[in-house]
C-alpha cells in the first residue's frame, strides 16, 4: 500500500486490495505499519512533510479498517469499502488528508504548455534532457506490470533506469500487444535481445498473465521474447508474508492455479514500494553493460551542461542573430 490511490468513482478513493483478511494485530503493531508505510511513500515519491502525516493517517485508516473486517467489525462488501472511500473523501475535504496524498490516475485534464519567452524552453529543454542509454547496449528491456494502480510506485525507478514501463491492465487488447511487438521488432531488427520484466499478482489469472505476455509477443514478432515473471512468486509470498485472498473460484484458471498453490490468492500491491523498486532494479541491471552505460550517463550529462550554457547566454545568441539580421 502507498500514498498513490486510484479513484475509480465519488467517494471511492481507497484502493479494493486494502480490504484484506489479515490477522488481528493490536494497536501498537497498527502504528508500526502505518509508520513504515507512510516513510515508503515519502522515500519513493519524495513527500513533504504534511503529506507524509497525511500517508500516515491514510495507512491508519486502512490497516484499523482491515484489522475490523477480519474481526467481522465491518462486513466485507461492497457497501463497507464505499463508506471507507467516502469517509477518506470527507476528511480530505475537511482538511484532514492532505489532497497530494492520494492520486486519482484515471482522470487527467490535457492542456496545453506555455512559455512567456523562448529562454525559458531552452532551459527547460536542459533540464529535461535525455540520450538513449540503451541504444549502445545488446538487451532492450521493459517493464511491464498488471495494474495501472502500480505504475506511479514504479515509473521513477523506471525513469532513472531508463527503460519504458508499461502498464497492461490485466490481460491487455489486441491493439496494446501489436502496438507493443512494432516496438520491440524494431529493437530486434537493430539485432538487441528483448526482454519483458512481467510484475503481476499471484492469483489464477495474475500467474496465467506471464503465459499470456509471452505467447502473444512471439506472435506479434514473429520472434522470441524473453518473459520474466519476477513478483510475485511464492518465495516472496514466503519472505513478505502479504495478506491473502481467497482465490477466485469462479475464474476459469482457478482448478489449474488450486492444484498448484491451493486456494489462496495474493495481490501485488501488497509488497511495499520499495521493494518492488529493488526487485525491478536489480532485474533490469543483469542485462546492463556498466560500462556503457558510464559512457551514455557521461554524454547525456555534457550535452545538459550544453543546453544550460546556451540558456545561460541566450540573450548574447538573439543579439547575436539580430546582428545578422536573421531575427
Amino acid at each position: 500500500m502507498a500514498s498513490v490511490l486510484d479513484s475509480t468513482g465519488p467517494g471511492a478513493e481507497a484502493s479494493s486490495a486494502e480490504f484484506r483478511q489479515v490477522a488481528t494485530v493490536p494497536a501498537g503493531v497498527v502504528a508500526v505499519v502505518a509508520i513504515s508505510t507512510a516513510t515508503a511513500a515519502l522515500i519513493t515519491f519524495d513527500l513533504s512533510a504534511r503529506a507524509f502525516v497525511a500517508a500516515f493517517f491514510c495507512a491508519v485508516l486502512v490497516v484499523i479498517a482491515a484489522v475490523d473486517l477480519e474481526r467481522g467489525i465491518i462486513p466485507n462488501r461492497i457497501e463497507e469499502y464505499n463508506k471507507l472511500g467516502n469517509l477518506i473523501s470527507d476528511a480530505r475535504l475537511a482538511g484532514e488528508i492532505d489532497w497530494l496524498a492520494i492520486e486519482d490516475r484515471t482522470r487527467e485534464a490535457l492542456s496545453v504548455r506555455h512559455w512567456e519567452k523562448p529562454s525559458e524552453i531552452v532551459k527547460a529543454s536542459a533540464d529535461s534532457y535525455r540520450i538513449d542509454k540503451w541504444s549502445e547496449q545488446d538487451h532492450y528491456v521493459e517493464v511491464w506490470v498488471e495494474k495501472d494502480a502500480l505504475a506511479g510506485v514504479l515509473e521513477g525507478i523506471c525513469s532513472r533506469l531508463d527503460v519504458t514501463l508499461f502498464p497492461n491492465r490485466g490481460y491487455g487488447s489486441s491493439t496494446a500487444f501489436w502496438e507493443a511487438g512494432q516496438r520491440l521488432i524494431e529493437m530486434i531488427n537493430r539485432g538487441k535481445t528483448v526482454h519483458i520484466i512481467h510484475l503481476g499478482d499471484h492469483d489464477p489469472s495474475g500467474i496465467d498473465m506471464s503465459r499470456d505476455i509471452k505467447a502473444r509477443l512471439d506472435l506479434f514478432t514473429g520472434s522470441k521474447v524473453h518473459v520474466q515473471r519476477i513478483v510475485l512468486n511464492k518465495p516472496q509470498i514466503d519472505r513478505y508474508n502479504p495478506p491473502p485472498n481467497p482465490a477466485k473460484q469462479t475464474d476459469s484458471r482457478f482448478k489449474t492455479y488450486h492444484q498448484q498453490f491451493g486456494a489462496l490468492s495474493w495481490e501485488l500491491d501488497a509488497l511495499p514500494p520499495n521493494v518492488l523498486g529493488d526487485l525491478v532494479q536489480r532485474a533490469v541491471a543483469q542485462f546492463r553493460d556498466n560500462a556503457k552505460w558510464k559512457d551514455s550517463v557521461e554524454k547525456e550529462s555534457r550535452g545538459r551542461k550544453t543546453l544550460k550554457a546556451l540558456a545561460e547566454a541566450f540573450p548574447q545568441v538573439i543579439q547575436f542573430l539580430r546582428n545578422q539580421k536573421t531575427v
